[in-house]
C-alpha cells in the first residue's frame, strides 16, 4: 500500500466570484500493483464579496476513487459531503 499525493487532482475548479476552496489534507491509499486507488480530502470554501468580510461558507469533506487506464490515473468517482454551512447569502450573485 502506499499513501500520498493523490494520483490525478485538478488544479481548480470552478467556484464563485469571491470564493475559494482550501483543501489543507488529503490521505490516499492504492497499491503500486492496483488499477485503483481512493482519497480523502477536507475541505473549507471561503468567500470574500464587497458586502461581507472574508468567511468560511462551508466544510466538508471529498472521498475520491481513482482509475488507472493506460498508464495514467483518472478521476472514477468524487463523493461530497458538506459538515457545516455558513451564510451563503451572497454566494453566486
Amino acid at each position: 500500500m502506499w499513501a500520498g499525493s493523490s494520483p490525478t487532482v485538478p488544479s481548480s475548479e470552478v467556484m464563485a466570484p469571491g470564493s475559494r476552496a482550501a483543501r489543507p489534507s488529503r490521505t490516499c491509499f492504492g497499491s503500486a500493483r492496483s488499477s485503483t486507488a481512493t482519497a480523502r480530502s477536507y475541505l473549507t470554501i471561503f468567500q470574500a464579496v464587497p458586502e461581507l468580510p472574508l468567511q468560511p461558507i462551508a466544510a466538508g469533506r471529498y472521498r475520491d476513487r481513482f482509475e488507472r487506464r493506460n498508464g495514467k490515473w483518472r478521476f472514477a468517482e468524487r463523493r461530497i459531503t458538506v459538515h457545516m454551512i455558513g451564510n451563503v447569502g451572497h454566494h453566486l450573485h
